[in-house]
C-alpha cells in the first residue's frame, strides 16, 4: 500500500503488544472528487451490502 511507511510507527508496537490480533483497515471515501478515483455518492454507500 502507498502509506505504508506512515502507519509502520503504529502497526509495529500494536502487534508487540497484541501478537495474536487481527489488524484490519477499514474505511471509506464519500465523494465524487476522491484523489484515487474511487467515487461514491452517500446514497451508493448506503446501499452497499454490511459486512456480518
Amino acid at each position: 500500500m502507498y502509506a505504508d511507511h506512515l502507519v509502520q510507527p503504529w502497526y509495529d508496537p500494536l502487534v508487540d503488544e497484541l501478537p495474536t490480533a487481527e489488524v484490519l483497515d477499514a474505511h471509506t471515501h464519500v465523494g465524487l472528487r476522491d484523489p484515487a478515483g474511487v467515487t461514491a455518492t452517500m446514497e451508493e454507500y448506503l446501499q452497499l451490502p454490511r459486512c456480518a
